[in-house]
């Protein structure tokens, strides 16, 4: 453990900086209450978690590192996410997910755009 720290601490004292990163998302989940009535008139009440019609549960990693003399290289990972259930899967298919660079030139992302 003491040797991966002094590691990275001299890493990043070569280098000079590191990259700022973020972790971010989303939680979309729903209580759901049904109510039904048999034909005999007894009323049963069902409750449940699940996602909501709004879109589903996010988990990003975004960042971006100065690189001098104008240029940016910006990087953004996204994942979705099931949060209602004990296997929850992720993948990144359906998320913005890129790397770019920016410039006097302008900016290029390269990736999936999507956002839903």
């Amino acid at each position: 453990m003491k040797k991966t720290l002094v590691a990275v601490a001299a890493m990043a004292a070569v280098t000079g900086a590191m990259a700022n990163v973020t972790i971010g998302g989303l939680v979309d989940q729903a209580l759901d209450t049904t109510k039904t009535t048999n034909a005999s008139g007894v009323t049963s009440t069902t409750k449940s978690i699940g996602p909501t019609s709004n879109g589903a549960s996010e988990l990003h990693f975004s960042g971006s590192e100065d690189l001098g003399s104008g240029m940016k290289a910006s990087f953004r990972i996204g994942l979705n996410m099931t949060a209602d259930s004990a296997s929850s899967t992720a993948n990144a298919s359906n998320r913005i997910s890129y790397v770019g660079l920016e410039g006097g030139f302008g900016g290029i992302q390269i990736g999936q755009q999507k956002k839903r």
